[in-house]
């Protein structure tokens, strides 16, 4: 048996900043949200873990198994990884509690409607978007439960027989949830900027042999509850805290600058005509289409949304040269359909190069990004546009087909889009996929992709702005995306400058390796 040399607590609490939904599998129905259904019915919503008083909270193994990962991935000391998480024949020193929620919000806490105090959650609402037509695929708005921005959860993490290395490691790792680029993230939709929170450490308590025995010679009151009275606060300050690798990540921060009318639907805003709503002294107008909002009401862009019209366009740049889409060309020999998992990284060569780069079932895409959100201190202005159905046949209005939208004018948004270079590089897709991703963003910066409702309408054009791009350290580059250009070179391809001649040369080159990549031999 091992003498027994220390035993730890670690105490820190986790504040969301983004929404969280750590699933548990199930749906749940919620009568209050039953305006939600046309008929009037309750509605089946994808609901988050919640505990036995039904409060959502953060399992210990959720914590654990991101720990780990964003350990794996950003830490240089894999002996002390695997002493400290443990591995498939043995357990680890560390034990993570389940996170329960500190305290409830105040009453007046509400960051969207359906909010319900006692589960601690809003709902979003979302809806598939079909390909081929880009428009609202039928029957495809499905409901997803998440925990918003401002609860904090409760974190407790006990560990035996820690050397001072690995206390390092794991206090590190608790402060990923902090890092700038590549923080450590919980739950669902990870990649559309959810599941961040901020970490707080309050305490770390170590139990010794000196400490044990000073307690054993006092007369051994209550261990129950009584771990404060004889271990020793930590020195955190004087911890060195072990500095992650820098990961190979581009961070683009963009400004996306609309020139007309912008909406991204929510319809659990929709309000009938004759059915006129009060909130207080306020009267609220039928509409048909009302914005999304955030938890402080004010409308964005949802990273899933962005996300999507990118990806279309990096189809619809694949088809223009004759590369196959799992999307588009389900039955094409040597294809991995796009609704089938993913389970093995040799499987990935399946994948058709948009998949490769965006993500399938399986396959968590290289591509990051935040929702793009008006600039803080600004207002959006609403303007309520009436439109009505057209008869084809007598080319007049259709009779009781008015509708209307509630639509930003002209809004200013501002988001970040991460690219990691080494999860395109496990993804074997080489400089097409980068090339992809180029003429995809170059796409973007010259207007030619429309976010949101009414593209044929005349709403979400726009074009973006790099305001920043940051660049991981060159050796960190993968070789396989480095080897054809200079340094000095590949932020002007991606940032859209204008290119030398030298560069230009390069880039048909890469443009030939994309035909090379997308277009597979049966």
């Amino acid at each position: 048996m091992s003498r027994f040399k220390n035993r730890w607590k670690i105490q820190g609490i986790l504040t969301t900043l983004t929404p969280l939904h750590i699933g548990d599998g199930k749906t749940v129905q919620r009568r209050d949200c039953a305006y939600l259904s046309p008929d009037g019915d309750a509605v089946e919503i994808v609901s988050v873990a919640t505990d036995i008083h039904e409060r959502a909270y953060v399992p210990g193994t959720a914590l654990k198994g991101n720990l780990r990962a964003w350990t794996e991935n950003y830490g240089n000391d894999e002996q002390s990884i695997r002493e400290i998480f443990g591995v498939q024949e043995a357990g680890g020193k560390a034990e993570f509690w389940d996170a329960y929620c500190v305290s409830p919000p105040a009453d007046d806490f509400n960051p969207g409607r359906c909010w319900s105090g006692q589960r601690l959650t809003a709902i979003a609402a979302s809806v598939a978007i079909d390909r081929r037509t880009r428009t609202a695929s039928a029957r495809k708005l499905f409901y997803r439960e998440f925990v918003p921005p401002g609860i904090s959860f409760e974190v407790t993490i006990t560990a035996q027989d820690l050397t001072k290395q690995e206390l390092d490691l794991l206090l590190c790792a608790l402060h990923g949830f902090n890092h700038d680029v590549t923080p450590v993230a919980l739950g669902a939709r990870t990649s559309d900027h959810w599941g961040r929170l901020k970490w707080d450490l309050t305490s770390a308590r170590e139990m010794n042999e000196a400490s044990v025995t000073a307690w054993l010679n006092a007369g051994a009151a209550s261990i129950a509850g009584a771990f404060g009275s004889f271990s020793t606060p930590a020195a955190i300050d004087s911890l060195t805290l072990v500095t992650p690798q820098a990961g190979a990540n581009v961070v683009f921060d963009l400004e996306l600058e609309f020139s007309g009318l912008f909406l991204v639907n929510d319809p659990s805003q929709r309000r009938e005509r004759n059915k006129d709503e009060l909130v207080g002294a306020e009267i609220l107008q039928p509409v048909g289409h009302a914005p999304t909002c955030d938890e402080s009401g004010q409308p964005f862009l949802p990273a899933a949304s962005f996300r999507g019209a990118l990806r279309s366009q990096a189809e619809r740049i694949l088809r223009t040269i004759g590369g196959p889409s799992a999307a588009w060309h389900p039955g094409e020999p040597g294809l991995t359909r796009d609704w089938e998992t993913i389970s093995d990284v040799s499987q990935l060569s399946g994948l058709c190069l948009a998949s490769q780069v965006f993500g399938a079932p399986g396959w968590h895409t290289p591509i990051g990004v935040t929702d793009f959100k008006l600039p803080k201190g600004s207002r959006p202005n609403y303007l309520m546009h009436e439109m009505v159905a057209i008869d084809r046949f007598t080319g007049a209005g259709a009779e009781g087909l008015k509708f209307n939208a509630k639509a930003v004018c002209q809004p200013s948004f501002q988001g970040t889009v991460t690219i990691d270079l080494d999860a395109l590089k496990r993804a074997d897709c080489g400089p097409g996929g980068l090339l992809l991703l180029a003429f995809t963003l170059r796409d973007l910066l010259e207007g030619d992709i429309a976010f949101g409702f009414g593209a044929g309408k005349g709403y979400g054009a726009c074009r973006a702005i790099v305001r920043a791009v940051r660049w991981p350290e060159w050796e960190k580059i993968p070789d396989a995306f480095r080897k054809d250009l200079e340094e000095s070179d590949i932020p002007d391809l991606i940032a859209g400058k204008q290119l030398s001649d030298a560069l230009q040369i390069k880039l048909l080159d890469w443009f030939e390796d994309l035909n090379m990549a997308a277009v597979r031999e049966e």
